[in-house]
């Protein structure tokens, strides 16, 4: 609950609300947009869900606050399969994707479909899976990308994961470290059938790798941690079968797009907390078992695990540090606080023109000089 009031409060915050406030204060009335006269810049589908809470009187922070709520309800139906340290896996959950709960309002709403379609999938409600999936795609773009393929792949129940397979990522993951990041990238998504403004944001992200990240420690354990305990025999497969495609397609997209961070971070935020829900699942599953194996198998086990542990907890401090020494480069700082009990001291008008004139200064300059780079991944 702590978390959820956190990430609920925030007030005009983030470098997207230059276009997230004007597109909500003249946004089109929800019948034009279904008789097809939509002409906004976003999704459809983000579109319409602004107008409708528009439409019934509801503030633009209120309309953040919705989806906050949305995105934390969907963690929380996801969370409950967890038996124990939920707690952990929030902390995990929100140090990795806290800029999509905070600021990415139209992805957040996307991400939190997707997990409610593969919910809903496991509960065999093929047809509401199927609804969430469309809504999903209406929400940003980059679901198109996950939500279909993943929906389809639900559906393979026949063939099974082997947990070599995760072994030979890691091998991979570890030679991303020294294999030169490529141009071809970019020249594949100047193919795709998109708009230019499209591509020119991918490409410039792709112009952003970089090979050594302190978050690949992080990956690579966390990868261990699968391949070891899915080695350890244990009858419920259940949660091998709900989670096999989703774990394994979050490990290849990992893995796949190491390198270029901005897009990964894209893209992880729809499978992460389900990588998240999976390692901490099987590593409580395992327990049991393991009280009987040999010493060194449990020697070997709380290894895994407590390394793990450290590492997350000493990652989380140092993104924490870097984080606030890279605001302290910022004209705009952008991710300053800004909370809606400013408006005791403050109206409503002041802190919306503070903060969008903020955001402003931040594209003009310190998005432009690549500042917000400097933040150690």
């Amino acid at each position: 609950m702590t978390t959820y009031i956190l990430f609920t409060i925030k007030y005009y915050y983030g470098p997207d609300i230059v276009h997230y406030v004007p597109f909500y204060e003249t946004i089109q009335q929800p019948k034009d947009i279904l008789n097809g006269n939509y002409n906004g810049i976003f999704e459809i589908g983000y579109a319409f869900f602004c107008s409708v809470i528009k439409q019934i009187g509801i503030s633009f922070w209120g309309m953040t606050a919705i989806i906050s709520t949305i995105y934390f309800i969907a963690i929380y139906m996801l969370f409950k399969q967890i038996p124990k340290r939920k707690t952990f896996a929030l902390l995990i959950l929100v140090i990795l994707d806290h800029i999509l709960i905070f600021s990415t309002y139209r992805q957040c709403l996307a991400v939190s479909c997707f997990i409610f379609m593969v919910l809903s999938f496991w509960k065999k409600k093929i047809l509401l899976s199927m609804i969430w999936c469309v809504i999903s795609v209406t929400l940003h773009k980059s679901a198109i990308f996950i939500s279909i393929p993943a929906l389809l792949l639900l559906n393979i129940t026949s063939i099974k994961v082997d947990r070599h397979i995760y072994s030979a990522l890691i091998l991979i993951l570890i030679a991303m470290l020294a294999i030169p990041a490529s141009d071809s990238a970019s020249a594949i998504i100047r193919l795709l059938p998109l708009d230019n403004e499209t591509i020119r944001s991918i490409t410039h992200h792709l112009s952003l790798a970089r090979n050594i990240q302190m978050i690949f420690i992080i990956y690579m354990l966390y990868m261990i941690a699968i391949v070891y305990y899915r080695s350890i025999r244990y009858t419920n497969t259940v949660t091998e079968k709900h989670f096999r495609w989703i774990i394994l397609a979050g490990a290849l997209i990992i893995v796949a797009l190491y390198q270029y961070y901005y897009i990964l971070n894209r893209i992880r935020s729809y499978l992460l907390p389900f990588l998240i829900t999976y390692i901490f699942i099987i590593v409580n599953e395992r327990k049991s078992i393991l009280c009987g194996a040999s010493a060194n198998i449990r020697s070997a086990a709380n290894i895994i695990r407590q390394t793990a542990i450290l590492a997350t907890l000493v990652y989380c401090v140092h993104f924490s540090i870097s984080l606030y020494k890279s605001q302290k480069n910022l004209k705009g700082n952008v991710y300053a606080t800004s909370t809606i009990l400013e408006l005791h001291n403050h109206s409503e008008e002041y802190l919306k023109k503070r903060q969008i004139r903020t955001a402003q200064i931040y594209w003009a300059y310190d998005f432009m000089h690549n500042n917000n780079n400097k933040i150690q991944q």
